[in-house]
């Protein structure tokens, strides 16, 4: 039967939705056909299977052969990856404008294929789970990134050593943020020597630290952090490590957003800490433009942005300031379906002449950025 690709032509999005959708089946029929074959290859084994899944019954249990239970685990999922890759497709399909917005919105060909990929491999990922990272494989791999994490070496009773500093935190936001430098874009979109620097999201400190090392004394780091456990990690980590050849940072209590007041927080025991709706405790929230004004800052050249799905309200709360001074931005464009169209529409609505870029740096879906800076 022919494929006829059922959307616009002209519509880039669609087409990578069409394609991932048409290697899945191939995929999918390819895992069907094999696993049929290995059943008339052990003909015994499956008689024998049969046989004992009758007996089990009684017991109210199962019998599988390996080469079934191998196809299951090979289609495993995990819940944020999959919501996020479904949805995503939904609002694609909805509005592949907005997305194809984005795709001719990028500076360069690296960016342009990291956005081929993010659509592929949700689309892929919506219907056959993890193995969506083996059609589409991840910018590194998942052994790669295993060499940073084991870099770090043991836990101690303080944290982690990462060269001159002890920091307490989970690995992989430590891999994430100091070793793998996720927050930068080297020679594009980088914090440069003296900037005032607005960490949100700093989470245990591991990024505050980083940038306030980059920026060095002449510069300054704003650390927002709400969660009440998480921000005295992160202070113990600041108080340890900082030293007079880092820029000076201050740790402010705050969820950003897209206004002032208190808001409902998910306090979890991880980074995937967020502002809901459904949040089990009360933080202050504020805007970064409030918060610019509140702490007299005559400037602001880089904003690095990761709040689990709170960007959008977080960039809502900060348009003046993304007018006046239009910092270089570092943002999470990963933890919404919508996220990635919404983010740029709100960057370039800010600041129209914003040259856009994207980057990855994880073996799975998570920890894509949007970075920007003026001309």
């Amino acid at each position: 039967m022919p494929r006829t690709p059922p959307y616009p032509k002209e519509s880039h999005t669609l087409a990578l939705i069409y394609e991932a959708l048409a290697a899945t089946e191939d995929m999918a029929t390819c895992r069907h056909i094999n696993l049929l074959t290995a059943g008339f290859a052990e003909p015994r084994l499956h008689h024998l299977t049969k046989a004992l899944n009758r007996l089990a019954a009684i017991a109210g249990v199962h019998v599988a052969r390996t080469s079934y239970m191998d196809a299951v685990e090979s289609f495993r999922y995990d819940p944020f990856s999959k919501w996020t890759s479904v949805a995503m497709v939904r609002s694609a399909l909805q509005d592949p404008a907005a997305f194809d917005s984005v795709y001719s919105s990028l500076q360069d060909d690296v960016s342009r294929a990291l956005f081929d990929w993010f659509v592929h491999v949700r689309a892929a990922y919506a219907t056959i789970g993890e193995q969506a990272l083996t059609l589409y494989p991840a910018p590194i791999g998942r052994e790669d990134y295993a060499r940073f994490t084991l870099s770090l070496g043991k836990h101690t009773r303080q944290g982690y050593r990462v060269g001159r500093w002890i920091i307490d935190s989970d690995p992989f936001a430590i891999v994430d943020s100091m070793l793998r430098e996720q927050y930068s874009l080297p020679g594009v979109v980088e914090a440069e020597s003296g900037d005032v620097v607005l960490d949100i999201g700093a989470y245990k400190g591991e990024t505050a630290l980083w940038f306030a090392d980059r920026v060095g004394p002449e510069g300054l780091v704003l650390a927002l952090e709400p969660g009440l456990q998480t921000g005295v990690v992160l202070r113990r980590n600041i108080e340890r490590n900082l030293s007079a050849a880092m820029a000076p940072i201050r740790v402010l209590p705050y969820a950003a957003g897209a206004h002032e007041g208190p808001a409902r927080f998910i306090a979890t025991a991880d980074s995937s800490s967020t502002v809901s709706i459904e949040g089990d405790v009360t933080v202050a929230m504020t805007t970064v433009d409030a918060m610019v004004v509140e702490q007299h800052l005559g400037r602001v050249d880089f904003i690095k942005m990761d709040i689990e799905g709170g960007e959008v309200d977080a960039l809502r709360g900060a348009e003046e300031t993304l007018k006046k001074f239009t910092p270089r931005l570092a943002i999470s464009v990963y933890h919404r379906p919508h996220d990635l169209p919404d983010i740029v529409a709100l960057v370039r609505q800010a600041c129209p002449d914003y040259r856009l870029y994207l980057s990855h740096k994880s073996p799975g879906l998570a920890e894509t950025i949007l970075f920007a800076r003026r001309p």
